[in-house]
């Protein structure tokens, strides 16, 4: 109660406040909106790359797209010291949605700019889109938490993950189908509308949604907050947006000046961005470690740091998706080209079933590791998830010809469901491993910290993968893309046995 006798918004009980507004309607619309630019951006953007004429080595560095989501906790504390989490989802959807249109405009007049600039233009586009993308499923998470109890939490977590799933359905298998139809630039003009109507929609509901929920923090409450952490913010905003002009500025030059250009895409770039992505990652790795110990004695991630076992875990956790990323970045320049699948068709088998079936397997993986234990099904997953890269090597042995297209759809569709099932089941052994290493109070930040730092070995093989896929040729890539997977099998039976010390002994808290 406050003076007057009126009651406070805070103290109006959730099930009340939140009842103008189903949950499943904006939960289910707002982790559709996460998951529909994610899967344009590091999903689409090989095929549209390699559609404008960018070589093998310019498609695999379209994973580079990926890191703003493995970097994303650096401003996320940013993010709430500003506007409140509604405004940040609005602002994001809206430039979303005028950066694809953007996209759509220079492929349409990509004749006039030329391949060369066309490239360069995209490259700008999509590195600005992943960088607004993945605050805005910062913002969306957040948001998620902050109008949400954790019983409430809890009962919409598959509501949250069926959103995503279907997003990424629809970008990567009839999405993908539609721009085979109609082309890139109205396909991406299509995904700007839904962006659009997503943006409409929660304009309203979220408004709505935050008037009847008086505990939702606001953008006025955060910024009362001391000067110098208003100072800090600027800083780490102008830091942010200096990497962003700082990559422009390079991908410009790589067009307008040869010098530049023959460096960054000449036969040593692959040991140049090598090096370079080398000594950023241990850059990153230093600061991160030493801001993440900060908060030692809030206990956050100090647990997980101080483990005297923690780098050989941490160096299985980092390997564990080399190989799958190695592989998917150069799977649709292979089947396209070698194979002679069109768009539709591969959006169908790898798109659509493809990401089902992967689904699928990650549930049956995830049952039976709960029924006999991971122990017993640790050697089996990871060996479906790796060793099935070899179907890909030896679809490449066969000759061009030898089979019939109908033929060769079969057979190709039957190697994708094999992989992608064998990575699902991969990816549920990643998955109780992690969640193995995790306890106590701050076991959701640890959970997120993993994860970020596994997507980082998944970002930087991508990016080379174009490099070997033009040195070795499509067989001899496939077999590397299982080779790059030996490394972590090696660690794995140390890494499954340190695990079991990552519980907390009895009477800890």
């Amino acid at each position: 109660m406050v003076a007057g006798g009126k009651v406070d918004e805070r103290e109006v009980p959730p099930e009340e406040g939140r009842a103008r507004v189903r949950p499943e309607l904006w939960i289910s619309s707002t982790y559709f909106a996460e998951g529909f630019p994610y899967g344009i951006i590091n999903s689409l953007a090989e095929i549209l790359f390699r559609d404008m004429g960018a070589s093998l080595a310019g498609v695999g560095l379209t994973s580079l797209f990926h890191l703003p989501w493995n970097f994303k906790f650096f401003w996320a504390p940013l993010m709430e010291r500003t506007l409140s989490m509604r405004r940040w989802i609005l602002l994001f959807e809206v430039a979303l949605l005028g950066l694809f249109v953007a996209a759509g405009g220079i492929v349409f007049f990509r004749e006039g700019f030329g391949p060369e600039l066309t490239l360069v233009l995209l490259s700008v586009i999509f590195l600005v889109a992943a960088f607004a993308s993945a605050s805005h499923d910062v913002a969306i998470d957040a948001f998620y938490l902050e109008a949400q109890n954790e019983k409430e939490q809890a009962r919409h977590v598959g509501l949250r993950s069926s959103a995503y799933k279907v997003a990424s359905i629809l970008v990567r298998g009839p999405g993908l189908a539609l721009v085979a139809a109609v082309g890139w630039t109205l396909g991406l003009s299509a995904a700007a509308a839904v962006l659009a109507a997503l943006a409409l929609f929660h304009l309203r509901v979220l408004k709505r949604l935050e008037e009847a929920h008086g505990a939702l923090p606001t953008g006025s409450a955060r910024r009362k907050e001391p000067g110098a952490r208003e100072k800090s913010s600027r800083r780490w905003l102008i830091w942010l947006f200096g990497c962003i002009a700082l990559a422009s500025l390079l991908m410009f030059l790589s067009y307008e000046v040869p010098a530049v250009r023959s460096a960054l895409t000449g036969s040593t770039a692959m040991l140049v961005w090598s090096g370079l992505l080398v000594v950023g990652l241990t850059i990153g790795v230093l600061v991160s470690r030493r801001r993440l110990r900060n908060l030692r004695g809030e206990g956050a991630f100090s647990r997980l740091l101080s483990h005297p076992h923690f780098l050989v875990v941490l160096a299985f956790i980092v390997t564990f998706r080399l190989g799958e990323s190695f592989l998917q970045k150069m799977k649709w320049p292979f089947l396209s080209e070698f194979v002679g699948l069109t768009k539709a068709e591969y959006g169908t088998l790898n798109g659509t079933i493809g990401v089902i079936v992967s689904f699928v397997g990650l549930i049956v993986g995830g049952r039976l590791i709960a029924r006999d234990g991971l122990e017993r099904w640790f050697w089996p997953f990871l060996l479906a998830q790796n060793a099935l890269n070899l179907l890909y090597a030896a679809l490449a042995l066969v000759p061009d010809g030898l089979l019939s297209h109908e033929l060769n759809l079969g057979v190709v569709g039957l190697v994708i469901v094999c992989e992608e099932f064998g990575a699902g089941l991969g990816a549920s052994v990643l998955m109780v491993f992690l969640m193995r290493l995790c306890h106590g109070q701050h076991r959701a930040s640890e959970f997120a910290l993993l994860t970020a730092v596994m997507t980082i070995g998944f970002t930087i093989s991508g990016a080379l993968s174009g490099y070997v896929a033009e040195a070795v040729g499509y067989f001899g890539f496939f077999v590397a893309s299982f080779v790059l997977t030996l490394p972590m099998m090696g660690l794995g039976p140390h890494a499954l046995r340190r695990s079991h010390d990552f519980a907390p002994r009895a009477g800890s808290s």
